[in-house]
């Protein structure tokens, strides 16, 4: 079992590719970038087997862009500690990309686990969210709300890499938008659902203004 939690971590097995909604997203992040990394995010056509190379090796976020990411939540075995257990668990919790389904996810897993002689379960399986549409009037409206509540700030797509409760709205809409209108710090991101988490008191009220200028001016 240790020797399969081992392997997934050092390997990785999931596939990385660009999505279109990551290309969307380091497209519109070129213009607002010095040139060595403009150049690289402006042509993807020639850089991208760079980037998927690179990013998840530099960084979290980086894989969760690119392929299904995964960690090992929860571990059982004996339920005293002086006793060896005749069997031991392991829970891997998996965010499907939008390339690698959780069908095909789920498979890369239990081969994995077949080759360890491993018993496999899954608990629960769903598909990553549907990514909303960026050439509708909802996400040109929400660009436009951003351009005048936040002035110095610059728009443009982003993959939402965690979950959240836009799926439900999923049979009203195709073009359900996950934004959240609060300049947050280093800190404040790595302390989300963790300890300490906070936002500042001023990007509060600034964020009750953004959205009763939402509310008011959507027509």
């Amino acid at each position: 079992l240790s020797a399969f939690v081992n392997e997934m971590e050092k390997k990785h097995p999931f596939r990385c590719a660009i999505s279109p909604m990551v290309k969307a997203m380091f497209e519109g992040a070129a213009a607002y970038m010095s040139f060595p990394l403009r150049l690289v995010l402006a042509n993807l056509w020639l850089f991208g087997p760079l980037l998927t190379f690179v990013l998840p090796k530099a960084s979290p976020y980086g894989e969760a862009f690119l392929s299904t990411t995964f960690a090992f939540t929860m571990s059982g075995g004996s339920l005293t500690p002086n006793v060896i257990p005749d069997e031991a668990y392991v829970v891997c919790n998996l965010r499907p990309s939008e390339h690698q389904n959780a069908e095909e996810s789920l498979k890369v897993l239990k081969k994995i686990a077949d080759k360890y002689d491993l018993e496999f379960e899954v608990m629960y399986a769903r598909n990553a969210s549907a990514c909303a549409k960026l050439d509708g009037e909802e996400f040109a409206y929400l660009m436009k709300c951003i351009r005048e509540c936040y002035p110095d700030a610059g728009g443009l797509p982003y993959l939402m890499t965690g979950g959240t409760d836009c799926r439900q709205f999923e049979v009203l809409s195709d073009s359900c938008l996950r934004f959240c209108p609060i300049k947050m710090n280093a800190q404040q991101l790595s302390a989300m659902h963790a300890a300490n988490e906070n936002i500042g008191i001023p990007e509060l009220a600034t964020s009750v203004k953004f959205y009763k200028y939402f509310i008011k001016n959507h027509k």
